[in-house]
């Protein structure tokens, strides 16, 4: 019989996990830089609470995600690296594609309960419209004063033209002043915080 190769398994483990991290991240998009934190086994590992600025806490119920890699014995034989990693590949991305859809859904849902939608009401997206939505978020910012977290996200067939009309937001004096009140607000919301210690 021959031997279990224990260290060996939970190497190629934790490099496969490696692997798989690294292409899901890539498969997240946007969603890989939103603010995540652990959830330990417990009681309510099924909810999770999500904590606005200035409004009261919200509990919603966790979604499973799940994806399988599946390796058949006659596989096995002719397997290369490249035919591994394509594998881990296709589970990340079925993974990513599941988090996403739940991620997006959750904000929708959130915004629409707000009234924190802006519509188009079917006209073209414009620097107005980027404007208007830039006006309902709350904004970070970071040590040089630039906005952190700004981050807008479409359809991948439009992202060449978003590209160009929030580069022409961006270039609006009504964009700067806009920018400068977010700032303000950021910086009396700070300012208000109390530290825990």
């Amino acid at each position: 019989m021959l031997p279990d190769f224990l260290k060996t398994k939970e190497k190629l483990k934790k490099m496969l996990d490696s692997e798989r991290k690294k292409a899901e991240l890539l498969h997240l998009g946007p969603v890989a830089d939103a603010p995540r934190s652990m959830i330990f086994e417990g009681k309510r590992t099924n909810r999770t609470v999500i904590i606005y600025p200035d409004a009261p806490c919200e509990e919603i119920k966790m979604e499973e995600v799940t994806s399988r890699l599946e390796v058949k014995w006659e596989e096995a034989e002719t397997m290369t690296h490249e035919i591994v990693l394509n594998k881990i590949n296709e589970t990340a991305k079925e993974m990513a594609e599941q988090i996403k859809k739940s991620y997006y859904g959750t904000l929708i849902e959130a915004a629409e309960e707000a009234g924190n939608v802006t519509s188009t009401d079917g006209k073209p997206l414009s620097v107005d419209t980027i404007l208007e939505m830039v006006k309902k978020m709350h904004l970070s910012f970071d040590e040089e004063g630039n906005p952190s977290g700004l981050t807008f996200a479409g359809n991948p067939k439009l992202r060449p033209v978003l590209a160009e009309i929030i580069s022409q937001a961006e270039s609006d004096p009504r964009y700067q002043a806009l920018m400068e009140q977010k700032r303000e607000e950021w910086r009396v919301r700070e300012s208000r915080r109390k530290l825990v210690g």
